[in-house]
């Protein structure tokens, strides 16, 4: 603990000699023996709360592409929905260091059920190894994990996941993971797989959605949004829902924390041309 002690009064001294109070300039009389007033400032601080960026348009309609609803008759999967759950609470001293929770998809599929059980096994092995970590550092530690079935029909199973974390400090973090599979045989899907052109063809259509997102309110995503959506592009992150498909930047890749994990819906309609169904 030395080391933090020496961080923690290296950094108060730091702070101490940053907010250093300088004295106002004296008001000296001139030669009526009146004191002179102090220059108005011609130009005042711009207003803080205002955002460097402009809104170019929060009503500006979307992409324009004729209507479709590509899982209107789909089928609901043979497939069950019920959960592999994890939970502790790992003490040290007495005290709790850790509380660790978690659920995972169990469907009935030996292929898409093995996953999850591995994935529940991985998380298992994080809390007992974060526990470790929050012993020795004598805090309240805290991983839950969670997930949503957001497609069980048409021969695709596709899930969302978060685990959020809390490790200290002023706020945890939440993880986004995906994944879409063939409910026949329990093969894990890729977007490619979903269309039938090439990767720049059909992430330059996804592209307009996510960019009209940024348009509509730009205050909630970084300045450079649009290009970090290109190098950050989720397609590991997306998941197929009924009306269409949804992509999932996670924390930090095209805004601040603040506004969290970012989806951005796709209809049917603007990919019915070249959208396919994966064969299993």
């Amino acid at each position: 603990m030395r080391k933090y002690s020496f961080f923690v009064l290296a950094l108060v001294f730091l702070l101490a000699s940053c907010t250093r109070v300088e004295p106002l300039p004296s008001v000296s009389p001139d030669a009526s023996g009146e004191e002179s007033a102090l220059p108005a400032n011609p130009t005042p601080p711009p207003d803080a709360s205002e955002p460097p960026w402009e809104i170019i348009d929060p009503t500006a309609p979307p992409p324009v592409y004729p209507s479709a609803d590509l899982a209107a008759d789909w089928t609901e999967n043979a497939l069950e929905t019920g959960q592999i759950h994890y939970q502790n609470t790992f003490r040290s001293g007495g005290e709790a260091v850790l509380t660790a929770g978690g659920s995972f998809p169990q469907t009935g599929s030996a292929s898409i059920d093995a996953y999850y059980l591995a994935l529940r096994d991985d998380f298992e092995r994080l809390s007992e190894s974060l526990a470790e970590a929050a012993a020795e550092d004598r805090l309240a530690y805290q991983l839950d994990a969670g997930f949503a079935v957001e497609m069980n029909a048409g021969g695709i199973y596709s899930v969302s996941r978060q685990i959020y974390q809390y490790f200290g400090g002023a706020h945890g973090s939440t993880a986004v993971y995906c994944e879409t599979f063939s409910a026949a045989t329990g093969r894990l899907l890729t977007l490619d797989d979903f269309f039938t052109v090439g990767q720049d063809a059909y992430t330059a259509r996804l592209l307009e959605f996510v960019h009209h997102d940024i348009d509509r309110n730009p205050a909630e995503f970084s300045p450079e949004a649009k290009e970090l959506a290109r190098v950050f592009f989720p397609y590991e992150t997306f998941v197929i829902t009924p009306d269409g498909i949804s992509l999932l930047f996670p924390e930090y890749n095209i805004a601040p924390f603040t506004s969290g994990i970012i989806r951005v819906e796709v209809p049917w309609g603007a990919v019915a041309d070249i959208f396919t169904m994966p064969e299993g």
